[in-house]
């Protein structure tokens, strides 16, 4: 036995909807009243009931696997942040590390630099010191030389006037005994 679409009949001003249903053999189709549509319409309702039951299950399935996927989502995307923050972590170690060597790499240059102006000021102040080491030498030899120089012209002018005062002396000596000898 099938069902047939619901006839619509109109009565007045309104419209009767009485279920029809057809026999298979004769395909009469015989109304459906109350008591004949009730064991239908209850298992059509149970159908309707069962399918409803199923819907619920198969959404609150949907949710619960909507809720596991939103905290895999959620799980996910913390997991990716921490990646980045490691990631970011370790770039910034990188480039601490990086910067730390050019640093380093800047300041032995400039080390270098230092250290060979460096020697240079003190090759040119050992020079001074050698030069003024000799200059200082040779003005003392000069002082040396000077002194030397002054106690020879002092012993000299000595020597000089030794013998002047020796010639004076003689002279005078020749001059006390020549009077004498020139009266008689």
């Amino acid at each position: 036995m099938t069902v047939q679409p619901i006839n619509t009949m109109l009565q007045g001003d309104r419209i009767l909807n009485e279920p029809t249903i057809s026999c298979p053999s004769c395909k009469t189709e015989i109304k459906l009243n109350e008591s004949l549509a009730a064991p239908l319409i209850a298992a059509t309702r149970e159908e309707y009931e069962m399918r409803l039951a199923q819907s619920k299950v198969s959404m609150a399935a949907r949710e619960e696997e909507l809720k596991r996927q939103q905290a895999e989502i959620v799980a996910a995307k913390e997991d990716i942040a921490n990646q980045v923050a490691e990631q970011i972590k370790l770039e910034r170690a990188g480039i601490a590390v990086e910067e730390a060597r050019k640093a380093k790499l800047l300041l032995s240059v400039d080390l270098e630099d230092k250290d060979k102006k460096l020697a240079e000021l003190e090759a040119t102040l050992k020079a001074r010191d050698e030069k003024l080491t000799e200059a200082q030498q040779q003005q003392a030899e000069f002082l040396k030389k000077q002194r030397a120089l002054d106690d020879e012209k002092r012993e000299m002018a000595l020597t000089i006037e030794r013998k002047i005062q020796e010639g004076l002396d003689a002279v005078r000596v020749k001059a006390r005994w020549k009077p004498k000898t020139a009266l008689k």
